[in-house]
């Protein structure tokens, strides 16, 4: 009889133990889990800030936005508007700094608007915002800095959609289309075509891209994590990239709110805070 009583003890005993064992298993899984999600709030809500790198050598001399119309000839297709009118923005970072020769030859010259930005792709996209409704004609044209020549490498001609929106210019996978090496300097031109015959009359922007090696990945970041990785491009002055990954997440997805707040938080932290409060969601890509 006692070695029944005791066997039942045992087993009253052993049970109790798993069930305890059980229980904090299921605890602990349950405080991580709310760890985690803290962490992804955390990360969410972190605002997206770009960090912008030394221009020195790398920008170029450019203008960020275009607008106006230029002459009253009567072939001129653009919009006649006030000259302040904003028609089309690169959506890149602007700042202003001397060159060197200019450095050299007074310290009273006015500062240059340094237009451009970094990459790490050799086939990068472009990005602008068209502030009008017109389906005019447009070219987007890329070209190397050989010197004090420029060795074209890429002219892309396009309608625009005649509706305000976002444009992204992707130079393609082609063999016959040279890929951006790492370290050389490139010019690229975005202009409306508003005279065929007269392309003074034309409104365009224009600026600099440089690719450069990518940055060195810790192992603490998630590359699965697309968030993770444009905060990192971001952070590390890489444009290109930065703009890219966000604007094609957010395009396919314009009613999530985290990314439109991305979107706004990417474009004011380079001064595009009139671009950050559109409410357009449109985006076009010609094809190639």
């Amino acid at each position: 009889m006692s070695s029944i009583k005791l066997f039942f003890q045992r087993l009253t005993l052993s049970l109790i133990i798993i069930l305890l064992s059980f229980n904090l298993t299921n605890y602990s899984k349950s405080v991580q889990a709310q760890l985690d999600g803290q962490r992804n709030i955390t990360a969410k809500t972190e605002q997206l800030i770009f960090v912008q790198p030394e221009l020195t050598n790398r920008g170029a001399p450019g203008r960020r936005t275009g607008g106006g119309r230029r002459g009253d000839n009567q072939a001129n297709q653009c919009p006649s508007l006030n000259e302040n009118d904003i028609l089309i923005t690169a959506l890149v970072p602007a700042v202003k700094q001397t060159s060197d020769r200019q450095q050299a030859i007074s310290n009273s010259v006015p500062l240059l608007d340094l237009v451009g930005g970094l990459t790490v792709d050799s086939r990068p996209t472009f990005w602008f915002y068209i502030n009008y409704n017109s389906r005019l004609n447009a070219e987007f044209v890329l070209q190397e800095k050989q010197g004090r020549e420029l060795k074209g490498i890429y002219k892309k001609l396009l309608e625009l959609p005649g509706k305000k929106s976002f444009l992204s210019i992707t130079i393609p996978s082609d063999p016959q289309i040279q890929p951006l090496e790492i370290g050389k300097d490139y010019r690229w031109i975005f202009s409306i075509i508003c005279n065929p015959n007269e392309p003074s009359e034309n409104i365009f922007v224009n600026g600099g891209v440089q690719r450069v090696t990518s940055p060195t990945v810790s192992d603490r970041l998630d590359t699965t994590n697309p968030r993770a990785l444009i905060t990192f491009y971001a952070k590390n002055g890489i444009w290109h990239e930065a703009i890219t990954l966000l604007g094609n997440l957010y395009f396919k997805n314009p009613s999530d709110k985290q990314l439109a707040a991305d979107w706004a938080d990417l474009l004011r932290s380079v001064g595009l805070d009139e671009i950050a409060k559109e409410s357009v969601v449109e985006r076009y890509s010609p094809k190639n």
